[in-house]
């Protein structure tokens, strides 16, 4: 017997997952993991912005546990600046 569920993010059928309206199934074929991340979290697919945002941030978290957090917190820092010009280079 298949067991169907849903919640305001998901709705799980018998072999298939939405996710805000968009299939689990397509999300893996054209869109990036950041990308589903965000949609899973804001409810909406992101801006090319901020897909490249939501990239850095999850490359960002790649390293977490190999360094010292105060090295972390340099790299978010540049990170930012890195970011904001690429907003400006946007505009």
């Amino acid at each position: 017997m298949a067991h169907e569920w849903a919640t305001k993010i998901s709705r799980v059928m018998d072999g298939k997952v939405i996710i805000h309206g968009y299939s689990h199934e397509g999300l893996i074929g054209d869109y990036t993991y950041a990308d589903g991340v965000f949609l899973t979290l804001r409810g909406e697919l992101p801006t090319r912005q901020e897909s490249v945002m939501m990239d850095a941030m999850l490359n960002s978290l790649l390293d977490h546990g190999f360094v010292a957090a105060s090295v972390l917190a340099a790299r978010l820092i540049g990170l930012k600046t890195r970011l904001e010009g690429i907003e400006t280079a946007a505009s």
